[in-house]
């Protein structure tokens, strides 16, 4: 007979045990968690982006201005160019400028050093607001509110799926159920090779790391099923390395169901 783990990954259904000591071992991969998107209608295959946590709505400001700063940067630069490739342009009745480079001889010194200061104040401020909104969203990605009062759960990576350890005790297997509204801390570590949890819907992922935890937090908005994802390649299964995020009301909220 072979193993629960081999069954379970050559999608043969839902598996279900109990670890003396342990607390509930609840595995609820079904096989088309392993064939693909488990959730078709969520996820980054919609779509639809919506704001499901603060993180998601921090990460995305974050975008928003490296894609206005790289949109505005890019239409400067670009539109600079085209306009002195159109006003130098050659022509048959144009002859050659005095300082025009010419074999062995050393070219005359040409503008000021105005243009060089203001364009390194200008990249320096940009640096410096992209820097400052990158600063910002890490420290609040690092620092849970409210987490006197926040449900921390350990995350396990291991080939091929997640565990998941609740406070009391309780393991699920690939299925993360989380109470709508409240914070949910999430210490995510691997149990052999390096993995990394994604959470697309609400943009964050986090490596897994033997023998360290690293620690991630949410705070779901909606009600409903979403996907979770391997990010970093470990193994032949790692495919299939997926499983569910259930985001419950906080009435009905259950570990394992």
């Amino acid at each position: 007979m072979r193993d629960p783990w081999t069954r379970l990954f050559d999608g043969e259904g839902d598996l279900e045990h109990t670890r003396p000591g342990r607390g509930t071992v609840a595995a609820v991969l079904e096989p088309s968690h392993v064939k693909g998107n488990p959730h078709p209608d969520r996820g980054a295959s919609s779509g639809v982006m919506p704001d499901l946590s603060p993180v998601s709505a921090q990460w995305q400001g974050l975008f928003n201005l490296y894609a206005a700063i790289g949109i505005a940067v890019g239409i400067v630069v670009i539109g600079w160019l085209v306009l002195n490739a159109f006003r130098y342009r050659s022509k048959p009745d144009r002859s050659e400028p005095e300082d025009a480079p010419q074999p062995g001889r050393v070219p005359a010194e040409r503008g000021t050093v105005r243009a060089p200061a203001v364009l390194t104040v200008i990249i320096a401020g940009i640096l410096f607001a992209l820097s400052l909104g990158t600063i910002q969203t890490v420290d609040f990605i690092e620092q849970p509110p409210d987490l006197q009062n926040a449900l921390v759960i350990q995350v396990h990576g291991f080939q091929w799926g997640w565990r998941f350890i609740y406070p009391d005790g309780t393991e699920c297997i690939g299925d993360l159920r989380i109470p709508q509204g409240r914070v949910v801390v999430l210490d995510v570590t691997g149990d052999d090779v390096f993995h990394n949890l994604g959470l697309p819907d609400f943009r964050i992922k986090a490596d897994a790391i033997p023998g360290k935890f690293n620690r991630i937090w949410i705070q779901a908005s909606e009600v409903g099923t979403y996907s979770v994802f391997c990010y970093e390649l470990c193994g032949v299964g790692h495919s299939g390395m997926t499983g569910r995020l259930v985001v419950m009301d906080p009435g009905a909220f259950s570990a394992c169901g």
